[in-house]
């Protein structure tokens, strides 16, 4: 089921298919959910898939894992995005969470997480209304880097000192 799952949503978000060429696929997969399958994951769909002009491209790119939990230089492109001094984000990112955007945290102090270890508690309200981040989007890479860099130039470094 979540292959299919992973399949239609490539297909239906991402390509600009007709209804009728969803259609067909849907149909493709009632027959022979194996092949229809294969053929969606296939590398070369699933590239032209992401390079499409006519998709939403970063975040399926996204999607697709472009952020790569325990890989500090995946995020290279985030922090530099986002105008954040690299090496010192890539740092924090390994500190925090040892560079994995997936992380989430929740004891008596801290509350939250993500890539740069952001902490949602009281006290700290700021993050949502600054950038709108909550427990529910804090392990988003895109989200947590870009409140990271709303507080970076709001506040300099004292969130991660």
């Amino acid at each position: 089921m979540k292959r299919k799952l992973i399949s239609l949503l490539a297909i239906v978000g991402l390509t600009g298919c007709t209804p009728a060429q969803l259609r067909a696929w849907v149909e493709w997969h009632n027959n022979d959910p194996d092949a229809a399958v294969e053929f969606a994951q296939r590398p070369e769909v699933v590239a032209e898939l992401a390079n499409s002009q006519s998709s939403d491209g970063p975040q399926f790119a996204q999607w697709l894992g472009d952020y790569e939990p325990g890989n500090c230089d995946s995020y290279v492109s985030l922090f530099d995005e986002y105008g954040l001094p690299v090496a010192t984000f890539k740092r924090i990112a390994w500190r925090e969470s040892g560079c994995n955007h997936r992380s989430f945290v929740s004891d008596s102090d801290d509350l939250g997480g993500g890539l740069l270890g952001i902490n949602l508690y009281a006290g700290r309200k700021n993050w949502s209304d600054w950038c709108g981040l909550t427990t529910a989007n804090v392990t988003d890479a895109r989200k947590n880097v870009e409140c990271a860099s709303e507080a970076y130039q709001r506040m300099g470094m004292t969130p991660w000192q």
